[in-house]
């Protein structure tokens, strides 16, 4: 990372110069609450962890207020109910238009203390540039074309912010988020404004992310996996399908590990003979090799998203039920 000593913006608007009417927010769905800036990466400095960055939608209620969505478990949510317990704000800044390896990083669910923007540098293989807060103590990216900075009030989850049409494929209900004071808007000659559009364009990012997590955990759990799909059709968000080099009792733990990642909610294991990119295959061994008292495993009362339609409505974290499909040949077949 390089830090520059101001940002690299051609204008510069400050205070009551703000006005986020002059940018082309759009409304996505003819339910949605109001405009929704949907592509801007977060960054956030953690007193004791130091930066971090994520994409969280904002809502626009005035010329220089927006909403943040980040009614669920993340480490931005975090870091802002440790400054509300002391009355403090939360300094941010939010950059628009940005390289596609700056948005991956930015949805990476690192743990707190790792910066996710230090994956950007490795995924484009240069070091990512930043830039100095010009009304903010956080930096932005540099090579943004259209940067806010602003605060996160600390008044709770209190504001309405929604509804939106999601990236599954459905309106989301309304949520109540903190708000966002903007205190300068900066861009370069002739911006490009990036609307990051649901559902498709959205879960283009999110499938890498949740296949970078299974990887991992797979290795960690020892099993050998070839090849790793995150399924449209589960918005590549809840669905993950692993092949797997099987040894005795590897599918179950291979299922027990991807259903330890996030928000993934139904895992289906095969063994490495089946293309798990053709989804007649995946069902073939699903038909063949599973008996469903033998091969299926069930999770009650795991962490879910208030976004899962399938869930009854609820106040705070919701929890979910996870399943996982061991459709490897039998060990005693």
């Amino acid at each position: 990372e390089q830090v520059e000593d101001a940002p690299v913006k051609s204008t510069i608007l400050k205070g009551p110069e703000v006005d986020l009417y002059k940018l082309p927010v759009p409304i996505f769905s003819v339910l949605d609450g109001g405009p929704m800036i949907t592509a801007g990466v977060v960054i956030a400095q953690d007193p004791d962890h130091g930066l971090n960055a994520g994409m969280y939608r904002l809502m626009l209620h005035d010329k220089s207020t927006t909403g943040i969505d980040i009614v669920t478990p993340n480490n931005l949510r975090g870091i802002a109910e440790r400054a509300f317990s002391t009355n403090s704000t939360v300094p941010i800044s939010i950059s628009i238009g940005t390289h596609p390896c700056q948005m991956i990083a930015a949805t990476f669910k690192a743990p707190l203390g790792v910066n996710e923007l230090t994956y950007a540098g490795g995924l484009s293989g240069a070091p990512l540039r930043l830039a100095s807060g010009v009304t903010a103590s956080v930096p932005c990216i540099a090579d943004a074309e259209i940067v806010l900075e602003g605060e996160i009030i600390p008044d709770g989850w209190v504001y309405p912010e929604g509804p939106f049409g999601e990236f599954t494929r459905l309106m989301g209900g309304l949520h109540y988020n903190p708000r966002v004071k903007i205190n300068a808007l900066m861009y370069r000659d002739d911006p490009t404004y990036y609307a990051l559009h649901m559902p498709w364009e959205n879960i283009w990012m999110s499938a890498p992310i949740y296949e970078a997590a299974a990887w991992r955990v797979l290795g960690e759990a020892g099993v050998k996996a070839t090849a790793i799909y995150l399924t449209p059709g589960g918005c590549c968000h809840w669905h993950v399908v692993a092949a797997i080099q099987k040894r005795p009792g590897d599918g179950k733990n291979a299922i027990a590990a991807l259903l330890s990642i996030a928000d993934i909610k139904h895992v289906v294991v095969t063994d490495e003979d089946i293309d798990i990119f053709d989804p007649v295959e995946v069902e073939w061994a699903i038909a063949t090799r599973v008996q469903a008292d033998r091969d299926t495993v069930i999770l009650s009362n795991a962490r879910s998203k208030p976004l899962d339609p399938s869930l009854a409505p609820t106040a705070g974290i919701p929890t979910t039920a996870k399943m996982g499909i061991d459709a490897t040949i039998p060990e005693n077949v």
